[in-house]
């Protein structure tokens, strides 16, 4: 349905209408200056309240997935500690075991399980580790044996600690960035 947008006589009938309306309900005098009403009462001129309604139309209708665009990435809620793991989710919803992976059903899902342990996503996550492991072993100055557990989720999740602890160059950053982006 297409929108309707008031004419500049119909617009200016509405503005009349609402300032006399506000004036009325305010218990102000006629002679009340329009701008004073829009700062006592909050409320914005028709024609701006139709322009603020004519931009989120645009917006709405440009967005392909509006619902897409509005989730928080995955990697922000990892990181931030919103991401909601297996338990948590149990005592919010009585959704599935109560502690127990849903993937792979072996064992509590923890952060170090769902990025590093869990079986259900090996076959995402091998090849995205073996590149990075490569990357840092054969131009960096990590060694295999400091790969620890925590290391990796620590190179999964921001690798700019690892980057100042080892003198990482930027561009073997880019490299892993760029492999983990094409994956």
């Amino acid at each position: 349905m297409d929108q309707l947008t008031p004419q500049s006589l119909d617009l200016e009938k509405l503005e009349k209408f609402q300032k006399k309306m506000l004036k009325q309900l305010m218990s102000l005098p006629t002679n009340t200056p329009d701008p004073a009403i829009n700062i006592l009462t909050g409320i914005l001129p028709v024609d701006a309240q139709i322009h603020l309604k004519e931009k989120y139309i645009q917006y709405c209708e440009s967005s392909t997935n509006l619902k897409r665009q509005q989730r928080v990435p995955t990697k922000i809620k990892l990181l931030t500690g919103t991401y909601i793991l297996q338990p948590l989710r149990y005592k919010i919803y009585k959704e599935g075991t109560k502690d127990h992976c849903i993937a792979c059903d072996c064992k509590e899902e923890t952060l170090e399980h769902l990025l590093i342990e869990c079986e259900a996503w090996n076959y995402l996550r091998d090849p995205i580790l073996q590149t990075i492991k490569n990357l840092l072993t054969t131009n960096g100055n990590v060694r295999v044996e400091d790969l620890t557990c925590e290391m990796t989720i620590q190179v999964l999740m921001d690798i700019t600690k690892i980057q100042k602890i080892y003198r990482i160059t930027s561009d073997l950053i880019s490299q892993i960035h760029v492999e983990f982006q094409s994956t």
